[in-house]
């Protein structure tokens, strides 16, 4: 089910736009009217009501957020663009994929706000940290722990266990494989 609106989704509109791909909500943003259509099977569907609605093309973009991980991409075929310097369907101008990121976040923020699925998110990133310090990938394991430390910032403290308190210190900048792996199973363990 395609929803567009000007206002963050409430639960119950998540689990509609959840229908299609289950963990997986496609985005389409006008990131100048501050508009979000999601919910589509392509991107070009939202896009297309976007634009009947007045949006213009420069302003629309796609992507999407994986449920499970909470991560956000920008990630679509109608954001190949050459005349606006995108050649890429992923965006690749830093601040309009920031200004995308943070709208799909006010978008979605009754699903982002939950601890559960903070600390879900949380798992995942030290998990590809992991293997991205195991496999020698130092660019893909520092991406995936600068993703983790926001995550960890967006953790409402007073609401977890001790012992996540006690885990979520010590994830810093200096996480080594193995922690980073032991912490991301005590997460995912704690978030089930």
């Amino acid at each position: 089910m395609i929803i567009t609106k000007a206002e963050p989704y409430t639960k119950e509109e998540i689990e509609k736009l959840r229908e299609l791909f289950d963990i997986y909500i496609k985005t389409v943003v006008d990131i100048k009217r501050k508009i979000c259509s999601a919910g589509a099977d392509r991107h070009f569907d939202s896009e297309q009501i976007l634009l009947q609605q007045g949006s213009k093309q420069e302003d629309l973009w796609g992507g999407g957020i994986d449920l499970e991980t909470m991560m956000i991409d920008s990630n679509a075929m109608i954001n190949i663009r050459p005349q606006q310097g995108n050649t890429s369907n992923e965006i690749q101008d830093a601040k309009i994929r920031e200004k995308f990121e943070n709208l799909t976040k006010y978008f979605l923020k009754q699903y982002m706000k939950n601890n559960k699925f903070i600390l879900k998110s949380l798992a995942s990133d030290l998990k590809r940290v992991a293997l991205g310090k195991y496999r020698g990938s130092n660019e893909m394991a520092s991406r995936f722990l600068e993703e983790a430390l926001k995550r960890k910032g967006e953790v409402e403290m007073k609401e977890v266990a001790p012992y996540i308190k006690n885990i979520l210190e010590k994830i810093n900048k200096n996480v080594n494989a193995e922690d980073a792996l032991m912490y991301s199973t005590l997460l995912q363990n704690y978030t089930r």
